[in-house]
């Protein structure tokens, strides 16, 4: 199954506006440049998928607002690569985001999607009984 994707750039634009995009990530003809957006967010679901891993079932079968968001926050994060770019909010909202996948990776913050628990798999143990006990050990 193809991974879902977690954001785009057409989320970031919505969240942030089109002309912090084009500041973050200016392709010197005036437009944005789409390979360093992508790049963002895909480092921003390599960072999400870290904290998911040992709680939900990846690919997520659906993705929540509140990933689309952690992944938007991260994403501009990363592309914020100055001191000019990097203002309080967006180190603000890179911080909540953490917080918030650590809340998912603990179950403080549970997501609407499968968990490996809910999902199957598992071991299962199967022995060919006791080898000693009471009623072979009788007169040891």
């Amino acid at each position: 199954m193809p991974a879902l994707v977690y954001a785009a750039q057409q989320d970031i634009a919505d969240r942030y506006g089109n002309d912090r995009l084009l500041l973050l990530a200016p392709d010197g003809q005036g437009g944005v440049d789409a390979t360093t957006v992508q790049q963002a967010l895909d480092d921003a679901r390599g960072t999400i998928d870290s904290y998911l891993e040992e709680r939900y079932k990846l690919p997520l079968a659906k993705v929540p607002p509140i990933i689309t968001r952690i992944a938007v926050d991260l994403a501009v994060y990363y592309m914020a690569n100055d001191e000019t770019l990097q203002t309080e909010m967006v180190i603000n909202r890179q911080k909540n985001a953490i917080s918030d996948l650590d809340k998912i990776a603990t179950g403080k913050i549970k997501l609407d999607v499968p968990s490996p628990a809910t999902v199957g798999g598992g071991v299962t143990l199967q022995t060919s009984g006791r080898l000693y006990g009471r009623d072979k050990v009788n007169n040891f």
